[in-house]
């Protein structure tokens, strides 16, 4: 008989890169060399301009879904009115469509 074969974990060993040197490569991905970022004083100052161009902008977008808002529902209205319209006239014996399909009437 053959004896089975064992097979046993191996550990592949990897460089190991101290943390220092981790960061600094995160770092220089994320961030170019003398490239200004905003700092939370700079974040403070704009603050005065930042609050108002905010409100304006939720405000005209606001605006904008009113006005969209209130072309469907005036579409919508305008539809079910000319059905109601045309089943009340129908019901009450005036003919509001010609009954003839519509084409083309030719010779």
């Amino acid at each position: 008989m053959q004896k089975e074969r064992r097979y046993e974990a191996q550990v592949i060993p990897f460089p190991l890169i101290g943390l220092e040197a981790a960061r600094a490569m995160a770092a220089g991905c994320v961030f170019r060399t003398g490239t200004r970022t905003l700092r939370p004083l700079d974040v403070l100052l704009l603050l005065p301009l930042i609050i108002p161009v905010g409100l304006l902008t939720l405000a005209l977008l606001t605006v904008v879904f009113v006005l969209w808002l209130g072309t469907v529902a005036a579409m919508t209205t305008a539809i079910v009115a000319t059905d109601v319209g045309h089943a009340v006239l129908w019901r009450f014996g005036g003919s509001t469509l010609d009954p003839r399909a519509v084409s083309y009437q030719g010779r």
